[in-house]
């Protein structure tokens, strides 16, 4: 195992990263919902697209809208709901979530196997009964890496949106999780 040999803050190869990192793994495992991920595919999307959908930079036919992974990979993240938009639901106004997730970086990659990107949905699933869940998709908007640790960034602060259904492709509405 490498120790090393200088006091130096940067060091590449420190063991104590992968305890951080663990640390913090552990915690957001431990608090997160079941998430299913799905990867935005963005050079298969560009490639569905005729030269109208280049200029408006979406595709005109209902099936080919967007493209995405095939099959999910299941991650975990901690999430946090928008507080204002609590306090606005206990008054009756109805609106889009807003969500902030954090997931922990080496974790996500071995999980998921790429990193998150613009554009990519996830499903987030509440428990309404045993069996029963209330699902909402989720779009993501931006990730930032945050919690510097000795000049390592540990974790990633996404910003998500719910997604309406009419942009989700039905076969990722339709899959079925096996419990």
């Amino acid at each position: 195992m490498f120790r090393p040999q200088k006091v130096k803050t940067f060091e590449p190869k420190n063991p104590e990263y992968l305890i951080a990192d663990s640390l913090t793994a552990e915690m957001i495992e431990a608090t997160s919902p079941l998430i299913l991920w799905w990867s935005f595919a963005q050079a298969d999307t560009i490639s569905k697209q005729d030269e109208l959908d280049h200029i408006y930079g979406e595709a005109s036919t209902q099936d080919g809208k967007f493209v995405f992974t095939l099959k999910p990979s299941i991650v975990h993240l901690r999430t946090e709901f928008n507080p204002i938009l609590k306090e606005l639901t206990r008054l009756g106004v109805e609106q889009i979530e807003s969500l902030t997730v954090y997931a922990n970086i080496s974790e996500f990659i071995e999980e998921n196997g790429s990193n998150p990107k613009s554009g990519d949905v996830f499903r987030l699933s509440y428990i309404e009964k045993e069996q029963k869940f209330r699902n909402i998709y989720y779009t993501v908007s931006v990730v930032v890496p945050v919690d510097l640790f000795n000049l390592k960034y540990l974790n990633w602060q996404i910003y998500c949106e719910q997604t309406p259904l009419d942009s989700v492709p039905q076969y990722i509405q339709d899959y079925k999780t096996l419990l």
